[in-house]
């Protein structure tokens, strides 16, 4: 058998077809692989664990601790960190004004195997004591290994800081 290697890529958990384009020189009609149309013959699943993208979550820092959860994914399991920052995209390392982000790593993920509860990430009190109202990117690392913030670079989602009590409106009958 022959070995295929995919570089690091980014790409969100899931299951993917894995498909083929046999490169024959038969005849003029063949085709060259440089199209995704090319490759016709589905020959297995790539299995990419993961979480999915375009998740969201809403943290009210007045209460201290901020949570995610359930975080969503393809085969997630209790360890991995997110990080939450202010550029615009996961795989821009720097982006903020003077090349300057924001960014808070979470602690190890837990109760990733209890169905009622979910994957849960959490950036405690101390974290979160700087954090100004606003909307996060939310980054994930796929590497066994996440030392920098450069690691995290697929994107789950936002998370949106908010401060200050919640805002309670009620309405009057009658007027």
């Amino acid at each position: 058998g022959t070995l295929f290697e995919w570089p690091d890529f980014p790409v969100n958990g899931g299951e993917r077809s894995l498909c083929w384009c046999s490169m024959a020189p038969s005849d003029a009609h063949d085709p060259d692989c440089s199209s995704p149309a090319d490759f016709q013959h589905e020959i297995g699943a790539l299995d990419v664990v993961g979480p999915f993208a375009g998740q969201s979550y809403v943290c009210e820092v007045s209460d201290g601790t901020c949570r995610a959860n359930p975080v969503r994914g393809h085969g997630l399991e209790d360890g991995f960190s997110l990080l939450y920052t202010s550029r615009a995209l996961c795989s821009r390392v720097a982006d903020g004004p003077s090349g300057a982000s924001l960014e808070v790593f979470s602690q190890p993920a837990v109760n990733c195997g209890s169905y009622f509860q979910g994957c849960t990430t959490t950036w405690p009190k101390e974290l979160m004591a700087d954090a100004p109202a606003a909307d996060f990117r939310l980054c994930w690392c796929g590497k066994d290994i996440c030392n920098t913030t450069a690691d995290f670079s697929i994107d789950v989602g936002v998370l949106r800081v908010m401060r200050g009590p919640r805002q309670i409106v009620t309405r009057s009958a009658g007027r």
